[in-house]
């Protein structure tokens, strides 16, 4: 049910600079111009435009240009850019399409070279560039420092050119979805009711006493704006809620779903998860 949103890096290049006298042929290089590509669906450029911005303070000579792509054409683009070596530099996508890209990126390295450059004295001002290599974060910074399921995600075990084990790590976490209730407070005191639900049962119930049906059958208040799977675009969260608060094993062996299981406390006549699935047709 949660939908982690990753950025994959291809390019490595932090970079700034203004004026080049008096500094090594490496560091000339290090601030020359450059433009980094991000993709991404949903949200729009000012969005990210404080951290931009904010990069920008210390690396000036780097533009970022944010693309916003819609989400039906966003995986065919992405595809296709790839193929044809004119992909982003940077782009987001969900913690479930990872593993259909893995095989057209790199997991991130070891460390990166990170240029900065800053300004020194106070009458006669000199530019100073600084280069470093950077560690990036390990398989158990990222265990330490997000909620497990990023770890889950993005951490992949697997054996190098030398036959070694090793925990490559395939993107870092933008943000974690969780999904929320949102109600009409008026609505619910028109309808005397107290509280917003708290259980599926008391949401089933006030769905009844907030609906609005003419006497031709026809809609005129939803309770609910839950929609179907073809018109609501977190609909299978939607289910896997409804299932795992009816009880539903959602993980079985090998962390594959096993969605036949019952905890031996629940004695239903049928699996959990198909009781939460036939409770959302028939109701929602």
């Amino acid at each position: 049910m949660r939908k982690i949103i990753f950025l994959s890096l291809f390019v490595f290049l932090i970079t700034s600079g203004f004026g080049c006298k008096g500094l090594s042929a490496e560091e000339q290089e290090a601030i020359k111009p450059i433009a980094l590509n991000y993709w991404r669906v949903y949200d729009d450029s000012d969005s990210f435009s404080d951290i931009i911005a904010a990069y920008n303070a210390l690396h000036p000579n780097v533009a970022i240009n944010y693309k916003k792509l819609r989400p039906e054409e966003f995986e065919t683009e992405l595809i296709n850019a790839l193929a044809e070596d004119r992909g982003p530099d940077m782009f987001s996508i969900q913690n479930t399409w990872l593993t259909a890209y893995q095989s057209k990126i790199l997991p991130m390295p070891a460390s990166v070279r990170v240029v900065s450059q800053r300004t020194e004295g106070s009458y006669q001002k000199k530019l100073v560039v600084d280069i470093a290599n950077v560690p990036t974060p390990t398989a158990k910074q990222i265990q330490d420092t997000y909620v497990g399921a990023v770890a889950t995600d993005v951490i992949r075990p697997e054996i190098n050119a030398q036959g070694q084990p090793v925990k490559n790590i395939w993107g870092i976490p933008m943000a974690l979805d969780t999904l929320v209730l949102y109600y009409n407070k008026t609505m619910l005191d028109a309808a005397g009711i107290a509280e917003p639900p708290k259980t599926w049962e008391d949401f089933q119930k006030d769905v009844k006493s907030l609906s609005k049906i003419s006497p031709e059958n026809k809609i005129l208040q939803s309770g609910a704006a839950m929609g179907t799977s073809k018109n609501v675009l977190r609909a299978v969260d939607i289910l896997a809620l409804l299932m795992m608060q009816n009880g539903t094993v959602m993980g079985g062996e090998n962390n594959y779903p096993s969605f036949n299981l019952m905890p031996q406390e629940v004695k239903l006549p049928t699996t959990p998860a198909a009781q939460a699935s036939s409770r959302m047709i028939r109701k929602c």
